[in-house]
């Protein structure tokens, strides 16, 4: 468990767990929800602090009000952008992707510390700390193509069984038209032999996703395409449409390793991100190698922020502080 305590100075706390972060099967729309996100959370800090200032209170509780304000919605805002700058570029080095979360963390805190001076109230600041952030790998195929590794082999493990990880992070845009009747298997199971089976084919003109949990429950579901595309969302367990629901990789508790059989099948963008490494380093090739993309129709690796570390700086008339916290871009992965 986290703390929402804000400590003096400079200690460092874990902040709470931050609800209401973005349904993670809306990766085609991502980028206007974060937008949309900060643009909201400023808006609510800004006002917060209008109304103190406005009323001409210097009451400490009300300025600690603001500051709780600030430092949740701050945090909640970053988290969106993070998520965001992990699924925008796919041929990033490790310190280019620290360089464009840096500078987006940067404007946030500008445009947020003028908003705040705007109004009249208090001196507000972020900072992201790329050295004591944590990071994962994304594996992703960015075009169509079947689900088999970079040999071309159809059964295969993403995540090896001697290093499982936490996956925060699954999703796969499938093109029903080029995907077969006959079923792609997807195997997801713990250390402690639970175990979560997808089976995913072409029926008609739909994707059906039939699913198995080892521990109880099944369920056969069929997910109508927009666009001859249909987007699963294996966390939230559903379609980017919400027209159809199934079991979520989440019914068994992480860490897992996952297995691919027959995913040849299956046609397909995708990504998964998992904490650390994903397995051996030479099994996937990063999506840029020696400054040269990888193939957009093969799996290949980028980084991604997993845990953030972040500053957050609140300075008043009765009221201030500054708490460093670590923000799970992908809140409690299995």
């Amino acid at each position: 468990m986290v703390s929402d305590g804000r400590a003096g100075g400079d200690g460092r706390t874990d902040g709470p767990p931050l609800d209401g972060g973005p349904d993670r099967a809306q990766l085609i729309l991502i980028g206007a929800i974060a937008i949309a996100v900060v643009i909201v959370g400023l808006a609510v800090v800004t006002n917060s602090l209008l109304v103190t200032q406005t009323s001409g209170s210097t009451d400490a509780a009300l300025q600690s009000n603001n500051a709780d304000q600030f430092d949740f919605q701050s945090r909640a805002d970053l988290q969106s952008l993070f998520l965001r700058m992990n699924h925008r570029h796919r041929n990033l080095s490790a310190s280019e992707l620290a360089t464009v979360v840096d500078r987006n963390a940067t404007v946030y805190s500008r445009l947020l510390s003028e908003s705040s001076v705007a109004s009249g109230g208090e001196t507000v600041n972020v900072t992201y700390d790329n050295d004591s952030s944590a990071f994962g790998d994304r594996l992703v195929q960015a075009n169509d193509a079947p689900m088999t590794d970079s040999d071309g082999s159809a059964s295969w493990r993403p995540i090896s069984s001697v290093n499982t990880r936490a996956i925060g992070w699954f999703t796969m845009n499938v093109n029903v038209d080029a995907t077969s009747e006959e079923p792609t298997q997807v195997i997801v199971e713990n250390g402690t032999g639970e175990t979560i089976t997808y089976e995913i084919s072409k029926s008609g003109s739909d994707v059906l996703v039939e699913s198995d949990v080892s521990t109880g429950g099944s369920s056969s579901v069929v997910c109508s395409p927009s666009r001859d595309r249909v987007l699963l969302d294996f966390e939230a367990g559903e379609s980017a449409t919400g027209d159809c629901e199934f079991d979520s990789i989440t019914a068994i508790e992480g860490p897992v390793f996952l297995d691919i059989e027959d995913g040849d099948e299956l046609v397909t963008k995708y990504e998964l991100v998992a904490n650390d490494t994903l397995t051996s380093p030479a099994d996937y090739e990063p999506c840029l190698a020696g400054g040269t993309p990888a193939d957009a129709a093969e799996p290949c690796t980028a980084p991604a922020v997993w845990t953030a570390n972040v500053s957050v700086q609140f300075t008043g008339s009765q009221v201030s502080y500054t708490n460093q916290y670590n923000v799970s871009v992908y809140g409690d992965s299995a």
